[in-house]
């Protein structure tokens, strides 16, 4: 390898990437540059996002601050050279280890692991001579290393870059003026996804929701627009804002920015509070409510108007539940005793189709106590406490499936074991997208889904006369009143009598919950456990040959004091066939979600094929059939 030649520019070819680095050791492209000839878009755009050294050009997946380890050595290498004469060898070594040349450029072919671990096989002496330093001797001071530091920060072209909230053209003094410096090459829409953090810092303080940037709209100094493309850098916004201001700096900035030494970047990020209401259906915070002093939504009196209930959750933020009741707060209510009859669940190795019988070996009655009435209410099911062995479970059964009209017994039953089946695939997917992300070192956030069980209420004796529980809805008069056709449906064995099906799961109390997306709603997130949910439902689309889309889907915390993953339930999906029960939208909810979805990191890590529109998919296959 050549000699350490500091700025040296990486040049050469279309697609080098033309920054200096401050200890480059040859001429021409970058590493990433050299990665990038040639390669087709998918690859391109993975080795893109790998982070880059600022120091060497280097880039490595594992590289977690602005310099790799080989360019950190570069800049002890100076420090190593005052010592005169060998360094000594640690007493814990073995005397007789052979000693090798240690030169810069030895040096930069390894990483700080390698060379810390080698040094136990080959005792290396660093001297003034075979140091080959392009800087004096320095001394090892905070105050020099931080000159190290700024000296490397000056190599990379830099802004300060400052975003200040305002509401109604306004500014608002209950959230942080986002204030940074950063490199010219980030893109604008990521740095704006951090200011959003910032501001949720303080918004979601007030607010059952969190900003997006689909609430913010930026401008240049005193409102004036701005032009900014999808994928517009910190050098192109502030170029674009120097012109529209007649290359003069100063007029970019207020007067309190001025005297910074960076070039600033100044842009008022203008929050709407219809567009936040209407994408959340939650009210801002009292703060900025009090702040604004503009009537919204066309209010006469001026008033809040925002009365709509939450629809899910917003950004990052995360709720509290409002499905199940705090059991410690609540005394129990009214309760029967009821014998259940659980399925035998079962489970297809290669397609995770599941399947759930109750005439497979012996059925077996367990007792238990149900609660007479409901404890919670959802669009379709009525949930009812249940204590199993002293175990406390939520029971649910519908009560509707859209059309307004009565659930009967079946309809209740096929409904309950298609729920089961959708849980069980969903079990069924996440294991393998778990063991594909291990494989490929992609870090997610822990999730499961819920246990579950699907029993039958009966009795197990033919002599004895059968009363529904309260709870189920039904009475002995609707039960008698079955055909012999629906009554042979409900067989669990000969001598059991069996009626309504419920879905049992482990009582969750009071959880937070968390909702991702919904029947036809899936949007993008930023955050670990949102960015996970987003390449969990692209891994499914593909992984089940493009036949099956999760939705609706919404996470608790762990009812398990040895787990800490998120527990999702409720689960529904759409799918090819349209056979997966209530809110199935069959192609109409894929294409739903093909048409919605955002790649995240976790995707592009994950190698998924990037989604494009179902019909632009099935023109180009015309295409091809046809070619």
């Amino acid at each position: 390898m050549s000699e350490v030649n500091p700025t040296a520019q990486c040049f050469g070819g279309e697609d080098a990437c033309l920054t200096h680095f401050e200890y480059k050791a040859s001429a021409g492209r970058c590493h990433k540059c050299c990665l990038l000839a040639n390669n087709p878009q998918s690859e391109h755009q993975r080795i893109m996002d790998i982070p880059q050294c600022q120091g060497c050009g280097n880039i490595s997946t594992r590289l977690a601050t602005e310099f790799c380890n080989a360019h950190v050595l570069t800049l002890l290498i100076p420090l190593l050279a005052k010592q005169q004469g060998p360094v000594t060898v640690p007493s814990t070594a073995p005397s007789n280890l052979p000693l090798a040349p240690t030169t810069a450029s030895n040096l930069r072919i390894r990483n700080a692991g390698q060379f810390y671990r080698a040094n136990w096989k080959e005792a290396a002496s660093f001297n003034n001579s075979n140091i080959k330093a392009q800087q004096s001797s320095l001394a090892i001071t905070g105050s020099n290393m931080a000159a190290v530091r700024n000296n490397n920060l000056a190599t990379t072209e830099c802004y300060s870059v400052v975003f200040e909230p305002y509401i109604n053209s306004k500014p608002c003094d209950y959230l942080p003026t986002f204030d940074v410096t950063r490199e010219a090459t980030l893109k604008l829409s990521d740095l704006t996804d951090m200011a959003v953090v910032c501001y949720n810092s303080s918004w979601e303080e007030g607010a059952e929701a969190g900003l997006d940037r689909r609430d913010i709209r930026l401008s240049r100094l005193n409102n004036a627009h701005i032009d900014i493309q999808p994928h517009s850098t910190l050098r192109d916004i502030f170029q674009s804002v120097l012109k529209d201001c007649g290359q003069s700096p100063e007029k970019t900035v207020p007067a309190r920015f001025r005297s910074r030494k960076l070039l600033t970047l100044y842009l008022e990020a203008h929050i709407d509070l219809n567009k936040f209401y209407d994408r959340t259906g939650v009210e801002p915070p009292a703060n900025v409510m009090k702040a604004s002093k503009r009537p919204w939504k066309n209010s006469v009196s001026g008033g809040s108007v925002f009365k709509r209930s939450r629809l899910f959750s917003g950004g990052s933020h995360v709720l509290k539940s409002q499905f199940l009741l705090n059991a410690a707060s609540t005394p129990d209510p009214p309760s029967t005793a009821v014998t259940l009859f659980f399925a035998t669940q079962t489970s297809d190795v290669t397609t995770g189709l599941q399947s759930f019988s109750w005439t497979v070996g012996d059925c077996v009655p367990n007792s238990g106590t149900l609660a007479n009435g409901p404890i919670n209410k959802g669009k379709s099911k009525l949930v009812f406490k249940l204590s199993l062995n002293g175990v406390a479970y939520v029971a649910k059964r519908c009560y509707t499936l859209g059309d307004g009209s009565p659930v009967s017994i079946l309809a209740n039953r096929d409904q309950l074991v298609k729920e089961g089946v959708t849980l069980g695939r969903a079990e069924f997917f996440l294991n393998h997208f778990n063991s594909e992300c291990e494989y490929e070192a992609v870090e997610i956030a822990g999730f499961e889904v819920t246990d579950l069980l699907i029993a039958r209420e009966g009795i197990a004796s033919l002599t004895e006369p059968f009363v529904p529980s309260p709870a189920s809805g039904f009475t002995s008069t609707n039960y008698s009143s079955l055909t012999p056709a629906e009554k042979e449906e409900l067989t669990t064995t000969t001598n059991v009598i069996s009626s309504i099906t419920w879905l049992l799961e482990r009582e969750r109390g009071d959880v937070q919950l968390r909702k991702y997306s919904g029947t036809l709603d899936h949007p993008k997130y930023s955050d670990k456990q949102g960015a996970t949910i987003n390449a969990f439902q692209h891994f499914v689309y593909l992984y089940s040959k493009k036949t099956l889309v999760l939705a609706d889907i919404q996470a608790s915390e762990s009812h398990s004091r040895l787990s800490q993953k998120a527990v999702l339930f409720d689960l529904m999906s759409h799918t090819a066939n349209r056979e997966s029960g209530a809110g199935d939208h069959g192609d109409v909810g894929i294409k739903t979600f093909v048409d919605q979805h955002e790649c995240v990191q976790k995707c592009v890590a994950l190698n998924l094929e990037a989604l494009k529109p179902l019909e632009n998919e099935e023109h180009a296959e015309e295409e091809e059939e046809s070619g």
